[in-house]
């Protein structure tokens, strides 16, 4: 494979992510609407696999774009709303209840896993600092109250240190060192 070839996937594989992650569906759950298996998702994102213009259309098509669109990396993402409304199009063509596709989507604890492994809290952090960013990098909107909750709980609790800020209504996080 030459290095051009390597470069296309990975740049295909990047949009993939990006749009699945804007609209917060997994993997799985996307396999389903377009009927593969989670593994041929993944392998796509790793950009490990070559795929052919009619599943480039069919992947596109799903999150209501055009494949040329879908694939250039200097065209702006739609908004998650724009994407998941092309995503229930979609399915409901094919006969899939939508209802099946949201319970397979990750739950806030996999998202604050996910910034957990990341930078983001390496230095003290606000839970209106840690709520802005779940709704920067994945799109979701969610309480104070909940961050706090989720990283109050087992395992997190056990990676996290807490600070109690005086006269402030929530705690700083970090990672523990």
């Amino acid at each position: 494979m030459s290095e051009k070839e390597k470069n296309v996937r990975k740049e295909y594989a990047e949009q993939l992510k990006a749009y699945r992650k804007k609209v917060n569906i997994s993997q799985e759950a996307f396999a389903t609407a377009i009927a593969v298996y989670q593994p041929y998702i993944a392998s796509v994102e790793a950009g490990s696999l070559s795929i052919g213009i009619d599943k480039q259309e069919e992947i596109a098509s799903c999150f209501g774009v055009r494949y040329y669109q879908f694939a250039d990396p200097d065209f702006p993402i739609p908004s998650r709303d724009e994407l998941w409304e092309g995503i229930e199009t979609y399915i409901k063509a094919a006969g899939i209840e939508v209802g099946y596709l949201k319970s397979k989507t990750p739950g806030l604890a996999s998202f604050m896993d996910d910034l957990l492994q990341s930078d983001f809290f390496l230095e003290w952090r606000l839970v209106t600092e840690i709520v802005a960013e779940l709704k920067d990098r994945f799109g979701i909107d969610v309480v104070p109250m909940r961050v706090s909750d989720i990283l109050n709980q087992k395992p997190r609790n056990l990676l996290i240190e807490v600070k109690k800020v005086p006269k402030e209504r929530f705690n700083l996080y970090r990672l523990k060192k």
